[in-house]
């Protein structure tokens, strides 16, 4: 079994190759022309609408159209996430076992892994506003005793507690043919049986992240920086959740 520090060191190692830091350049791309297309698209068609609305001139149908709007736009966003933590994640799954990226299967699992990755993230969404109302209102009747800064730093706490549980769901769901549910309920066994593992591996995870924030912030330097940081980020968390999965087989 490897140390979380064993995984750390092998994703940097990745990070630097060549293979990693074409593919993400191109992930990048892609990404960026998608938002654009659908922000240009976004816009004609909201323009189109107001201008529609203000010669019909309804307060409820301009109310109902609103609302309507505000939800195609949640749905798209919810969908482009998808679609780009599958690419991502794939596309680095790929270069860390073949040094190389196909899209052609990184398509085929777009269409494939979309809607169990997308029913994942809505129940994922629920239980942390769950998560965080069961917190909430018992430190709302405390907040006058205790102060809102420690209410926050409880918040985090039991999030950063919480979150060994749950590191591994997104890679399980685009890596793996197991549906939603299925999917979280691995994820939280594999959690709990790995859990000192897992909650090293955020906290070195954190470390690394808050010293990029700190060397991204020199000029030219820090960009390329936080740039091979999302490619670790990404690979790490690939090796985390191979590991999680390798210890269950064993198990």
């Amino acid at each position: 079994m490897r140390s979380p520090l064993d995984l750390l060191q092998e994703s940097f190692s990745l990070a630097l190759k060549t293979p990693a830091i074409i593919f993400t350049v191109i992930y990048i791309v892609i990404a960026l022309l998608s938002i654009l297309a659908v922000a240009t698209i976004g816009a004609v068609i909201a323009l189109a609408g107001i201008f529609v609305l203000a010669l019909i001139n309804n307060l409820t149908l301009n109310i109902v159209a609103t609302i309507g709007a505000l939800a195609v736009a949640a749905a798209i966003i919810v969908i482009l996430d998808a679609v780009f933590k599958i690419i991502f994640y794939r596309g680095l799954h790929q270069v860390s076992k073949k040094g190389s990226h196909d899209f052609s299967e990184i398509r085929d699992t777009i269409i494939k892994r979309i809607g169990p990755l997308i029913v994942f993230n809505l129940v994922m969404l629920v239980l942390v506003l769950l998560l965080s109302a069961i917190i909430a209102v018992p430190l709302y009747f405390l907040l006058h005793k205790i102060g809102i800064a420690i209410a926050i730093v409880l918040i985090g706490a039991i999030v950063f507690l919480a979150s060994p549980l749950f590191i591994i769901g997104v890679p399980l769901i685009v890596l793996e043919n197991e549906g939603a549910l299925t999917s979280l309920g691995i994820t939280i066994r594999t959690g709990l049986a790995n859990y000192l593992f897992n909650i090293t591996s955020i906290a070195l995870l954190a470390i690394v992240c808050f010293i990029t924030v700190l060397i991204s912030l020199i000029p030219l330097i820090g960009w390329a920086i936080a740039f091979l940081a999302a490619i670790f980020e990404g690979i790490y968390l690939i090796r985390i959740y191979e590991e999680n999965r390798q210890r269950a087989y064993r198990a």
